[in-house]
């Protein structure tokens, strides 16, 4: 679906959603790897992040298109560089369509079909099914911890590691959850707003970044006033995020023998 809806429209929200998919899965195979350590998802996962690896530069270069077209009516001395950048998209989607056309659907197809088959015959030994599979998420969520403890307002790349990290502990939740955990509604909505605001600063730091180089070369066009709004508004999200790091802590269990945070004692 993902898939198709990205050939009609190759727009920055089909890219994001063709990326997001591919993400579940690969967090989909992890769990599969902890009950059934089949060779076939070597391949799959291979597959999938060839998949992801062709869209970052498009996806990258049509978020910063996005939130420039949202400032250009009160910064026009910025149209040089969108510009640039619809036709840095415009070569990017081609190379993309290259990457598609050869990573099709039939061909994802025959790479899960075994897989499938392969878990219609294991049996587990020792835990249960869903002790295996909150392993998984255990071992999400202590890299997490570990890396909300490592945040620093001044290293921008902490937290784009602590939003990675989250990122799939959140699609391992949503793949175990309601059918074997009732995760709590209030603390995914809480997740999601948190890693926006985390991947708001991932976007700007890769807008400021083109704009910088952009700069260089076209020493004509007066970028600072934008690159100032951006750092300001930069300043703001780093901040945020800070602010609510402990958050962090309270989304799962801290060892498999606690209870979970919203769970009584």
């Amino acid at each position: 679906m993902r898939y198709q809806a990205y050939h009609q429209e190759p727009s920055e929200e089909s890219v994001h959603d063709l990326r997001v998919v591919s993400r579940r899965l690969l967090s989909l195979t992890e769990l599969i790897r902890a009950v059934a350590p089949m060779p076939k998802l070597k391949t799959l996962r291979k597959y999938l992040k060839t998949l992801l690896d062709g869209f970052d530069e498009l996806h990258d270069t049509q978020i910063v298109l996005v939130m420039l077209e949202e400032i250009l009516e009160e910064h026009c001395e910025i149209e040089p560089f969108v510009i640039v950048l619809e036709k840095r998209e415009k070569r990017y989607l081609r190379e993309v369509e290259k990457v598609v056309d050869e990573i099709s659907l039939a061909a994802l197809q025959r790479k899960v079909v075994p897989i499938q088959e392969g878990l219609t015959t294991i049996s587990l030994t020792g835990a249960p099914l869903k002790e295996h599979l909150f392993g998984v998420v255990d071992e999400a969520y202590a890299l997490a911890q570990t890396r909300a403890a490592a945040l620093r307002v001044e290293e921008v790349a902490t937290i784009h590691r602590l939003r990675i990290s989250l990122k799939k502990f959140r699609y391992l939740i949503e793949i175990i959850s309601p059918e074997m955990i009732e995760y709590p509604p209030e603390l995914m909505t809480q997740l999601r707003a948190y890693q926006t605001l985390m991947g708001d600063i991932q976007d700007i730091d890769v807008l400021l970044e083109s704009l910088n180089d952009f700069g260089k070369k076209h020493r004509q066009v007066p970028v600072q006033g934008v690159a100032e709004y951006f750092q300001s508004l930069q300043k703001q999200n780093i901040a945020g995020v800070l602010a609510e790091a402990e958050f962090v802590f309270t989304l799962w269990r801290k060892s498999p023998s606690a209870n979970f945070p919203w769970q009584a004692c």
